[in-house]
């Protein structure tokens, strides 16, 4: 359900066309090395660099320059439980909050979006009731570790 949740916030976030609602996978991401040389590399953080790389790229250009192609994927073993997907989004939180002035302008989907992607992804897999549930409370503790995470940075910006 996981995976098909995120499928569905990539296909959405990428169909946007909003230099405001951006964010990059490099697990399964190509980049011309001229554009690399014009925007910079990556930074050096946790979670998050690939976003903040995008954001560059489509301040620079625009939203025309980034494609998502669902077709090209990559399997690999980095999330294998729903566990390890909302650490990820806690992970995520931290990062978020302690780059957020490389991040202006850039804003995570309003909870209309939300909804719209979890009805895509139960529409599109045919979930049950019961599945539609599981989902929508993975998605609310998805949002939940974020928010914890943004938290815990916070307190250690203050603490130092």
């Amino acid at each position: 359900m996981l995976v098909a949740y995120e499928y569905e916030r990539a296909v959405h976030t990428s169909s946007a066309k909003s230099n405001s609602i951006s964010y990059g996978y490099t697990n399964n991401m190509a980049v011309r090395r001229d554009l690399f040389e014009r925007i910079g590399p990556f930074l050096e953080i946790s979670r998050g660099a690939a976003s903040i790389f995008v954001h560059r790229v489509i301040e620079n250009y625009s939203p025309e320059v980034i494609r998502y192609m669902p077709d090209v994927c990559i399997r690999h073993l980095e999330i294998t439980s729903a566990w390890q997907w909302l650490r990820k989004k806690f992970i995520h939180g931290r990062s978020y909050q302690q780059t957020l002035h490389q991040r202006k302008g850039r804003r995570d989907p309003t909870p209309a979006e939300r909804a719209e992607i979890i009805r895509k992804t139960v529409q599109r897999n045919r979930y049950s009731l019961l599945q539609k549930g599981c989902l929508i409370l993975l998605t609310r503790m998805e949002e939940r570790c974020f928010k914890l995470g943004r938290l815990s940075a916070r307190s250690r910006i203050v603490t130092r």
